[in-house]
């Protein structure tokens, strides 16, 4: 505190006089760092910026300069890429000198992983997206939850999104590329009505590829656009058209087939005498 001493000054013949001088004590400036006290702790996420703004004094000096935009001025923004102790100094005008200082820890950001989607075709199932850590969540186009329905999206390019927000408040994102492809307009043909013992050859058009089958079987009578029957009863064929994606639709197409009229002559059957 301040604070007056006094001198008694004496000569050789012992007269002396008192003289009184002054000590006066000018308190250091006391600084604050966002209305906190020194000392005080501040947290931020790897890649963001944190504005630092010094009270108590009139001029003020930072250091470290690392991931500082200026190292004067009250208020200075840091963007550390690690945790870092930041100091403020202040020198008042009787020279007194005042420091405070705060932390600024860097809490990283959550590592992502969102396995590639493979391209889809429009009339495909939804499939469940896999991203990790869990407990994020999507986002785009045909996203329902943790599912993504390409035919609810259509055809086209789409970007799927993944965000997750770790226990520090950190957030990071991730994308993935999912292609939705048309089916082929395929068609097999109009249904067919044959006479027993005829045949007919049903087209399928529309595709790249196909694959004929009695429907209800496995077996594949052709991989032509075209197959040739002669079937001895009504039957229903299915063909499987697919193009150059890979994408596939299925269409059937019945031959109907009708019994030959059965004739008599004088009520007898044919060749009878």
């Amino acid at each position: 505190a301040s604070t007056s001493y006094v001198v008694r000054i004496a000569n050789v013949q012992a007269c002396f006089v008192f003289d009184t001088v002054l000590v006066d004590v000018t308190p250091a400036p006391v600084l604050t760092i966002n209305g906190n006290p020194s000392g005080s702790n501040l947290s931020i996420c790897a890649g963001a910026s944190v504005s630092l703004t010094a009270d108590g004094s009139s001029s003020y000096t930072w250091s470290p300069a690392t991931g500082l935009n200026t190292t004067s001025g009250s208020t200075v923004t840091a963007s550390p890429s690690a945790s870092t102790t930041y100091t403020v100094t202040s020198i008042n005008a009787n020279g007194c000198v005042s420091t405070a200082s705060v932390t600024v820890t860097v809490n990283p950001r959550p590592t992502l992983s969102f396995p590639a989607v493979n391209n889809l075709c429009l009339n495909s199932s939804a499939v469940t997206l896999n991203a990790s850590p869990a407990g994020g969540t999507y986002s785009g186009p045909g996203i329902s939850g943790n599912s993504f329905d390409p035919n609810s999206a259509g055809v086209g390019t789409h970007t799927l999104t993944y965000s997750f927000t770790n226990a520090s408040g950190c957030s990071n994102s991730i994308t993935r590329i999912v292609t939705v492809n048309d089916v082929p307009n395929g068609s097999a043909g109009n249904d067919v009505t044959l006479c027993s013992g005829q045949s007919t050859v049903l087209s399928a058009s529309g595709g790249n590829s196909y694959q004929w089958r009695i429907l209800g079987t496995s077996t594949v009578l052709s991989t032509s656009a075209s197959l040739v029957v002669n079937p001895t009863a009504s039957t229903s064929y299915v063909v499987r058209i697919a193009n150059v994606q890979a994408c596939f639709v299925f269409d059937t197409v019945l031959v109907d087939v009708t019994p030959a009229p059965v004739l008599t002559i004088n009520g007898n059957p044919s060749g009878s005498n």
